[in-house]
C-alpha cells in the first residue's frame, strides 16, 4: 500500500468513526442496559490483540460471554472448528443469551470506532488476532505462511474485512491468503465495497429477524 493511500484511508476512518460516533453513544447505552440485565460483568471487553507491525493494543467490544471466558476455553479447545492460530465455535457456551444474539448481528464490534479513533486500527483491514494465540516462532517455521503474515501486519487491523466478508471458511491459511490479497491488490473503491457489503449483510439479518418474529405473531393471531 502506498503511503498516499495510507494518508487517504486514515481520513476517511476519521471522518467516518467522528459521524457515528454520536449515534454509536447512543445505542451503546440501550445495548449496555441489556448487557447487564443479562448478565454480571462490564459492559465494555477489553482484549489484547495485535495491531500494525505487531504491536499490541487493547481492543475493546461489547461483552458477549460470561466471566471467565478466555480461562474456560482451554476446555473447549477440542470442540474448537477452527484451526491455526483461530479458535471459533457455532455454539460457544461461553457466550450469554443476548451476547449470542448481539454477536451474530457483529454489532458486538461497534465500541471499535474507538480504536480507529486512537490509530489502533481501521474500519477496513485484517482482522486483528489475541496476542496470546499467535506463536511468532511458530509462524515462522513456515517461510510462506510467516511472509503473509507481515504482509498483513503492514496495514492497521479493521473492524471489518475482505476475509470476513468472502469466506465462512475459518482456515488460518486461507484467512493469510485473502488478507495478502486485500493488501498486495489495496484500493480505497474495494473498501468502499467491503464497508457496503458489511452494511448489506447487517441489513439481511435485521430482515430475516423482522421476518421471523412477524411469522411468529402471525401464527399466534391465527391460533
Amino acid at each position: 500500500m502506498l503511503s498516499i493511500q495510507f494518508i487517504i484511508k486514515r481520513l476517511i476512518d476519521l471522518i467516518i468513526a467522528v459521524l457515528l460516533f454520536v449515534p454509536a453513544m447512543l445505542f451503546s447505552i440501550a445495548v449496555g442496559i441489556l448487557i447487564k440485565i443479562d448478565s454480571r460483568g462490564p459492559i465494555i471487553f477489553k482484549q489484547k490483540r495485535l495491531g500494525r507491525n505487531n504491536q499490541a493494543f487493547s481492543m475493546y467490544k461489547f461483552r458477549t460471554m460470561h466471566q471467565n471466558a478466555a480461562q474456560k476455553r482451554t476446555d473447549l479447545q477440542s470442540q474448537n472448528e477452527a484451526n491455526g492460530f483461530l479458535f471459533k465455535m457455532r455454539f460457544d457456551p461461553r457466550e450469554t443469551a443476548f451476547g449470542r444474539r448481539l454477536r451474530n448481528t457483529g454489532l458486538d464490534e461497534l465500541p471499535q470506532l474507538l480504536n480507529v479513533l486512537k490509530g489502533e486500527m481501521s474500519l477496513v483491514g485484517p482482522r486483528p488476532l489475541p496476542e496470546e494465540d499467535v506463536k511468532l516462532e511458530e509462524l515462522k517455521r513456515n517461510p510462506e505462511l510467516y511472509h503473509q503474515w507481515q504482509i498483513r501486519k503492514s496495514v492497521r487491523p479493521g473492524i471489518t474485512g475482505l476475509w470476513q466478508m468472502s469466506s465462512d471458511n475459518h482456515s488460518f491459511s486461507e484467512m493469510l491468503r485473502i488478507d495478502e490479497y486485500y493488501v498486495e491488490k489495496y484500493s480505497i473503491w474495494k473498501d468502499a465495497k467491503i464497508i457496503t457489503g458489511t452494511l448489506a449483510r447487517l441489513l439481511r439479518i435485521f430482515s430475516l429477524r423482522s421476518f421471523k418474529q412477524n411469522k411468529i405473531a402471525s401464527d399466534e393471531d391465527s391460533s
